[in-house]
């Protein structure tokens, strides 16, 4: 997991490039899935062209069953264990990656990212939608800015 993602300065100008490394981080963020943690972050559009399929998440096997202690039912709980160690630490790597995510943003756009009426319910892929589409598009003022800046 890593734990290196730059902190974002709140300029648009700076965006593509802290966009590019969350990205590579949620990459880096999980050895559940062979494509890391980006099924979780990036629209399934944009996702589905990393790979051409659709992200699909360990999925929770749900509760133990009760079953005979045979050896059918002893291989179907060391399966469901199995999943269940997949599912749960593909979660935790998702819990820490958010923090991690969060964490790079300024105050004031931590602040943003907080549901209105919920609290901090919005997921991870809501939260980086809500910055892509406040950061994520270049005005023609923030293109003269850089421009003037770049003479």
């Amino acid at each position: 997991m890593s734990n290196h993602l730059p902190l974002f300065s709140g300029s648009k100008v700076d965006f593509p490039d802290w966009q590019d490394a969350i990205i590579q981080g949620a990459a880096d963020a999980s050895i559940q899935h062979p494509l890391g943690l980006r099924g979780f972050l990036l629209p399934a559009e944009e996702y589905s062209t990393l790979d051409n399929t659709p992200f699909i998440p360990v999925p929770n096997p749900g509760p133990l069953l009760d079953h005979p202690n045979t050896a059918d039912g002893q291989r179907a709980a060391k399966t469901w264990k199995r999943m269940k160690e997949e599912y749960l630490a593909q979660q935790q790597d998702l819990l820490l990656f958010t923090k991690e995510f969060t964490r790079s943003l300024p105050a004031e756009i931590q602040r943003l990212l907080i549901h209105p009426n919920r609290g901090a319910t919005y997921t991870l892929a809501q939260r980086y939608a809500i910055l892509v589409s406040d950061f994520g598009t270049l005005t023609a003022g923030d293109i003269k800015a850089i421009q003037d800046r770049c003479s």
